[in-house]
């Protein structure tokens, strides 16, 4: 069921986006990480520190969409070829 899913169409995640990042590596555990470490000190030492932002995330054949869980905007855009990585956060389970 998900693969034909995933082919005919998209397969979409509730999700909780503390920010992004650039990172230095393609891939790797510990890059993912490090990424995570940095988001979560940026914005614990911001003097406003905001909430994770509630968003769906849309998966097909050709790209990954990020759009605003209300409002059903269009955030991001990311085409699949450029993806090289991604991995969960092993030390923390709630991570991706």
């Amino acid at each position: 069921m998900f693969l034909a899913a995933l082919i005919q169409g998209r397969v979409n995640y509730g999700v909780k986006m503390m920010g992004f990042t650039e990172v230095g590596a393609t891939a790797g555990t510990q890059v993912i990480h490090d990424a995570i470490v940095a988001l979560k000190y940026s914005n614990e030492n911001s003097a406003f520190p905001q909430k994770p932002i509630k968003l769906e995330l849309s998966i097909n054949v050709s790209e990954v969409q990020i759009s605003d869980a209300k409002t059903k905007k269009l955030l991001h855009i990311h085409p699949l070829r450029k993806i090289s990585f991604c991995a969960d956060d092993k030390e923390v389970n709630c991570f991706y």
